[in-house]
């Protein structure tokens, strides 16, 4: 639960809004409320992913688009950076 609530945070936080930064003021609470190392863990790691989703459609325009950048291809790229976190 505090892993969706997490990846919730992010995603409206740097939807590209300034207003949406507020919620970021939340996330101390989901981290502190989250119950062991591993579930704070699963916090960040969720939070991570969904703040940096909407980099990822820059993918396109800084491989250029002769790259041949297929979806599922900026898909694997959002994942991995993820997963390195």
């Amino acid at each position: 639960m505090a892993g969706l609530v997490a990846l919730t945070i992010g995603a409206v936080a740097w939807s590209g809004h300034l207003f949406t930064l507020l919620a970021l003021l939340a996330l101390p609470m989901v981290f502190k409320n989250a119950k062991g190392p591993s579930q704070r863990l699963t916090v960040l790691a969720c939070y991570y992913a969904a703040s940096i989703w909407p980099v990822m459609p820059g993918a396109t325009q800084f491989f250029g688009d002769n790259a041949g950048l297929h979806p599922l291809s900026i898909l694997i790229l959002w994942l991995i950076s993820s997963l390195l976190f």
